[in-house]
């Protein structure tokens, strides 16, 4: 785990006070502290940063491919009511139902 400072944070390290800017590498720390330090939002840990841009992005690829399967079945189920009419201009059923639509003009 690596903690990166998103503020000034300043604690006791062996003894001795330590201030560490924005941006610094924390050293290792008690769980708790960790953890009062993120609800804060005093730290970052670049390593579940990382992780849930990754899940992110999987997520968004998984999105992209239900929509692209949802618009290739709204597209299907469009052409296959599509009025089509003969060169005499009546209309022919191609959805088999027995009825007939009206064409588009």
């Amino acid at each position: 785990m690596s903690l990166i400072a998103l503020v000034q944070v300043d604690m006791m390290v062996d003894g001795e006070r330590k201030s560490f800017p924005p941006g610094e590498t924390l050293p290792e720390l008690h769980p708790h502290d960790v953890v009062q330090l993120k609800a804060m939002g005093a730290v970052e840990d670049t390593a579940e940063t990382a992780a849930e841009a990754k899940k992110a992005t999987a997520a968004e690829k998984a999105a992209g491919k239900d929509f692209a399967e949802a618009k290739a079945n709204v597209l299907a189920a469009e052409a296959s009511v599509e009025i089509v009419t003969d060169p005499g201009g009546k209309e022919i059923d191609t959805a088999g139902q027995g009825k007939k639509a009206k064409a588009e003009k």
